[in-house]
């Protein structure tokens, strides 16, 4: 129960520390974003940052546009988890791969793969408006694909895997029986933030600051590893 409880505490708050920190920045490269988030986070909550509910600010689908659009750029464990393959083996578009084959799926590489995304390693949360992140085949593994990783689309799969004792196929989270026990609390911790920042600062980059180091240089640690972030957190004066 130790261990397990050290595990968690370490995957629960790096990665949602990660995903936020990123988040921020994105939102301050792009304060078009920011406002329209301000904007609809004031119409949802007009008696201010005291007065925020998860059940209402998910009803904020920019929110969870946001958070998406920010887990498929940057993966908060982009390393991922492994798989065994069965017994028995199995095959993935044509090609036999031995049972007992440690396998895994690339996140980082296949969240920016231009086959699966437009403008791939450009932030648009616009292009999660009215799409499932839990759609079958969608080219999106922040929380992985659990027992249903050999459902995936082969074309998905195969680029990606060499035949040997390893085959690197990575995850980041998990979907179906072994999903990511914190993937709920990890969206609401979001949610949450991001509406109470928008409601109270105005954020922009500190003088001396571009963000290019921070978005340029993450390191794999398994969880992503980030650079410093300076950010201005202005109190709103008003609020429309």
């Amino acid at each position: 129960i130790l261990q397990d409880s050290i595990l968690l505490i370490i995957a629960g708050s790096d990665t949602t520390t990660s995903a936020a920190v990123n988040a921020l920045y994105y939102l301050t490269r792009y304060p078009s974003v920011y406002a329209k988030l301000q904007s609809l986070a004031d119409a949802a909550f007009p008696a201010g940052p005291a007065s925020v509910t998860h059940d209402k600010a998910r009803e904020i689908t920019l929110l969870d546009d946001i958070a998406n659009e920010t887990m498929r750029l940057k993966p908060p464990a982009c390393e991922g988890l492994v798989r065994e393959t069965p017994p028995e083996g199995l095959t993935v578009d044509g090609v036999f791969i031995p049972g007992g084959t440690i396998v895994s799926v690339p996140t980082w590489a296949v969240q920016r793969d231009g086959r699966y995304w437009e403008e791939p390693n450009e932030w648009k949360p616009e292009r999660w408006e009215g799409v499932n992140p839990n759609e079958e085949g969608l080219a999106f593994l922040p929380f992985s694909k659990g027992e249903f990783l050999f459902s995936a689309p082969s074309s998905l799969l195969l680029p990606f895997c060499s035949i040997g004792d390893v085959c690197f196929m990575t995850d980041l989270f998990e979907k179906g029986i072994f999903s990511c026990p914190g993937k709920t609390l990890a969206y609401m911790e979001l949610r949450l933030l991001l509406t109470r920042i928008a409601l109270t600062f105005d954020i922009e980059f500190a003088p001396g600051e571009d963000g290019v180091k921070f978005d340029t240089h993450p390191m794999d640690t398994f969880t992503l590893l980030n650079e410093p972030l300076k950010l201005v957190f202005k109190e709103r004066k008003s609020r429309a």
